[in-house]
């Protein structure tokens, strides 16, 4: 299977797990509000930005129907990826200003995300520079082979097709998004991901020579590890963190929000 590719232009900003609900939570309306202001400071900033899974809990488009979670942030977002600058030389910037990676909350798209200019992925992502090359990935597993990354069975059998319809089919909008949302909630709640099982999957990537720069989320650790023949960031959770990944100058580095600005994350 070959990897999508995009190749950006300029600083790119790669942030996952903001976990964004219909829910009337301070926590994550707060999650929101500050969204929206590091759209604003991305666009002041000419950075492009990968949202890189689970932005949303729990997402899931019925036909024709778009789920009614964070409204606000979205109309940001659609005014984001609509917005045009230039390259560094001058010329018009023909990358997508945003991407999608779909994480195991949020993969049960639809039409909506590309219908507001938003090119949308499952799987992996190629993103590459003049200078680097990096693969982007949520980090709840893979369906390639060659990667070595099954996911859970049971989230192999939430994600596929059948399961989808049929829900959909017997339960109406209303009903089956309140029910998945609670069974999300519950799940993110009581289940950990393994810190070592996502450290080892990037090294056995990067020694398979699949990739020297492995960027993902999925277990909320923020982390930035120099391995042998390659780099490994785990972007953590923005939404009980606020941490990144960030690209400029040639170079990846872990970044925390604060005071409506990113700065060094240690």
């Amino acid at each position: 299977m070959v990897n999508p590719e995009l190749h950006f232009q300029g600083n790119l900003l790669i942030l996952s797990d903001s976990h964004l609900s219909s829910g009337t939570s301070t926590e994550l309306t707060e999650t929101e509000i500050e969204l929206i202001r590091v759209l604003d400071y991305c666009e002041q900033n000419s950075i492009s930005l990968l949202l890189l899974g689970d932005t949303f809990d729990y997402w899931m488009e019925y036909p024709g129907k778009v789920p009614n979670i964070a409204p606000d942030f979205r109309n940001r977002l659609q005014r984001f990826a609509q917005y045009n600058t230039l390259a560094s030389d001058g010329s018009p910037n023909k990358a997508p200003r945003v991407v999608m990676i779909t994480g195991n909350h949020d993969n049960w798209t639809r039409d909506y995300f590309p219908s507001i200019g938003i090119p949308l992925y499952h799987e992996t992502l190629l993103g590459k520079w003049p200078d680097r090359t990096a693969l982007f990935l949520h980090g709840d597993g893979l369906k390639d082979p060659q990667f070595e990354f099954p996911r859970p069975l049971f989230h192999r059998f939430l994600r596929h097709p059948v399961f989808v319809t049929f829900y959909q089919a017997i339960l109406p909008e209303t009903v089956g998004l309140r029910l998945m949302k609670w069974f999300s909630e519950k799940s993110r709640l009581h289940s950990k991901s393994s810190n070592e099982r996502l450290d080892l999957i990037a090294k056995n990537l990067i020694t398979n020579g699949l990739a020297k720069v492995i960027i993902c989320g999925h277990d909320h650790l923020p982390r930035r590890l120099l391995l042998e023949k390659g780099l490994y960031l785990n972007c953590g959770s923005f939404h009980e963190q606020r941490t990144a990944v960030f690209y400029t100058n040639g170079e990846f580095e872990l970044v925390k929000w604060e005071h409506h600005q990113f700065v060094s994350y240690h």
